[in-house]
C-alpha cells in the first residue's frame, strides 16, 4: 500500500519500484526541533505540486507563460521573422510551430549595456516543455545585430542534426528524485524542490533538484534530461545582511 510519508530528519526510502504519486497542491509541512528555524530559501513564494516518489516528498516547480514586463522598443517584424527563420533551420519549422511560440522582443538603445559585442535585438520566444505529466514554460532567445544577422543564441538545439534532442526528454521528475536518491543526495529539513531548467553548456536542459540541510544552506544536483547523467552537484548558501 502506498503510504504519504510527512518529510522528517529519519526517512526510510522503500523500495524502488514503487510509483510516484501527487497529491492534492499544499505545501508540505517540515519536522525540525523545536530550538530551529528553517528558512523557505529554495523555494519560489511557496508555488509547486506535491508529490512523492518511493514514499518520498518532493515539491514539483513548473513556469507558466507570465506576463512580459518590458519597457524597451519593440524589434521590427522583419527582426522577428529573421529569428523565428533562424530557428527553424536548427529545430525545423513543424517542430517550432508545437513547441515553440513568440514571447517577445527587446530593441538596445545606443550606447546601453551590451554583454555581446555589437549587439542590437533580442526576440525571444516560449519553449513549451512537455514530460508525461509535467508542462513547463522555457525561454530561448536570439540576439541580432544592426542588420538583423543573429550573433548568438541561448539554448536553441540543432534538432536536424541530432534529432534525439529537445522532444521528448527521457527523463521526468520522478526519476530525477530516483537518481538523486541513489546517490546520496540529503534529505534536508524541506521536501526536496525539483524543477526543469535551461542553462548554458553542453547541458543545456536539466532538473535541477534543491535541499535544505542548514538554516540557510543546502545542496543542488542537475540531471541531465535526456540521459540521466549527473552534470553538477554543489553547495548554495544565502547571505543575510543583517544591515538591511
Amino acid at each position: 500500500m502506498k503510504a504519504f510519508i510527512k518529510f522528517s530528519f529519519i526517512l526510510v526510502i522503500v523500495l524502488f519500484f514503487f510509483s510516484c504519486k501527487e497529491k492534492e497542491p499544499s505545501l508540505i509541512s517540515p519536522v525540525v526541533t523545536p530550538e530551529k528555524q528553517v528558512y523557505y530559501h529554495s523555494y519560489p513564494g511557496g508555488i509547486g505540486t506535491e508529490r512523492t516518489c518511493n514514499g518520498f516528498a518532493y515539491v514539483r516547480y513548473s513556469d507558466d507563460k507570465l506576463p512580459v514586463l518590458n519597457d524597451t522598443i519593440p524589434v521590427p517584424d522583419s527582426i522577428i521573422n529573421i529569428s523565428k527563420k533562424y530557428i527553424y533551420s536548427l529545430m525545423g519549422e513543424s517542430y517550432y510551430n508545437e513547441h515553440l511560440s513568440y514571447r517577445s522582443s527587446s530593441t538596445f538603445k545606443e550606447g546601453s549595456y551590451s554583454y555581446i559585442h555589437g549587439q542590437r535585438y533580442q526576440v525571444s520566444h516560449y519553449y513549451h516543455i512537455i514530460i508525461k505529466d509535467f508542462s513547463t514554460n522555457l525561454v530561448v532567445t536570439t540576439y541580432h545585430d544592426s542588420l538583423g544577422n543573429v550573433i548568438a543564441n541561448d539554448n536553441i538545439l540543432n534538432r536536424l542534426k541530432n534529432d534525439t534532442l529537445g522532444m521528448p526528454f527521457r527523463i521526468n521528475d520522478s526519476m530525477a528524485v530516483e537518481i538523486a536518491m541513489r546517490n546520496k543526495l540529503e534529505p534536508g529539513y524541506l521536501p526536496w524542490l525539483v524543477s526543469f531548467q535551461n542553462t548554458t553548456g553542453i547541458h543545456p536542459y536539466n532538473w535541477d533538484i534543491q535541499n535544505q540541510t542548514g538554516l540557510t544552506t543546502g545542496h543542488l544536483m542537475r540531471i541531465d534530461a535526456q540521459n540521466g547523467n549527473i552534470v553538477m552537484d554543489l553547495s548554495w548558501r544565502v547571505i543575510i545582511d543583517s544591515t538591511n
